[in-house]
């Protein structure tokens, strides 16, 4: 009955640890819909596992009533620094790769974790770091010249990169004039009114509105 009270209270104190991780990961590093999409609970999953379950288990093997106090203690702080370094160890890798920067070029959305933003030509570092605590959104505005356009597309093409590296010169923060670039992707209303009515209907009764009050980007 001790073994089990031991292994309750180290199991409350993991989750609680794990929440905490959670909610600062969905509401800073890996906002809804990139925690999911960029990889965060497959990481987190991880994090949880060894913290959340590893540690109290390694409590209910290893508690002993019949052992002293100091030998239970040296236990325990055993136990404990493991699963403390696991979990930091975790953390760490998942917040290297939380979401670091969003970016709008060409009809397409791409989003770019916190590792490789740091190696991204100017202005894409600059953008990310005074973003501080959320990711960065950027847009590349395109030519409007087509034979521009084209010329972009194909350097694009050719070097197999994304075009926020092909033309990083480009590259312009969010904001209500340049969100014009993604406006300009956005689905007509004939677009939109051959969508599934249940889908639509289902998003805004989840946000509210009209059809006219959003823009919908296909992705």
């Amino acid at each position: 009955m001790v073994r089990l009270k031991a292994f309750a209270i180290h199991l409350a104190a993991s989750v609680a640890v794990a929440t905490c991780l959670v909610v600062l990961l969905v509401s800073r590093y890996f906002p809804l819909p990139y925690f999911f999409a960029d990889g965060g609970w497959q990481g987190l999953r991880l994090v949880v596992a060894v913290d959340a379950v590893l540690g109290p288990l390694l409590t209910l093997i290893i508690f002993n009533p019949a052992k002293g106090r100091r030998a239970l203690l040296r236990d325990y702080t055993v136990i404990v620094l493991l699963q403390i370094g696991a979990f930091a160890f975790g953390a760490w890798t998942v917040f290297a790769h939380h979401t670091a920067l969003v970016v709008y070029a060409d009809g397409t959305f791409y989003t770019v974790d916190a590792e490789e933003a740091r190696h991204l030509p100017d202005p894409l570092p600059e953008l990310v770091r005074n973003a501080k605590w959320s990711p960065a959104y950027a847009v590349v505005v395109m030519p409007e010249d087509l034979d521009q356009r084209q010329a972009l597309r194909r350097e694009a093409l050719r070097r197999k990169r994304p075009l926020y590296v092909v033309a990083p010169d480009r590259v312009r923060p969010l904001t209500p004039e340049t969100a014009a670039e993604i406006e300009a992707g956005a689905l007509s209303p004939e677009a939109i009114a051959d969508l599934p009515p249940e889908a639509l209907q289902r998003f805004l009764a989840d946000h509210g509105g009209l059809p006219h009050n959003y823009r919908l980007i296909p992705l």
